[in-house]
């Protein structure tokens, strides 16, 4: 058993940090396409509190949801 001490230094910590924000809309008459800016493949959807499947909707050009 050794009893030298354990001792490491942490000289930097590099990554990537992203920001998340939330818009909310509440529908008008028939209203099926929303406008918000998002990055494609980052967006989680959701319906009345439900997150929706990627399925259930159409989010590939960064602008609109429908």
């Amino acid at each position: 058993m050794s009893t030298s001490p354990i001792q490491a230094t942490i000289t930097s910590v590099t990554g990537v940090f992203d920001k998340n924000s939330i818009t909310e809309f509440d529908a008008t008459a028939n209203q099926t396409t929303f406008t918000v800016d998002y990055t494609v493949g980052e967006i989680l959807v959701f319906k009345n509190g439900v997150l929706l499947d990627a399925s259930a909707y159409t989010a590939t050009n960064g602008t609109s949801v429908v």
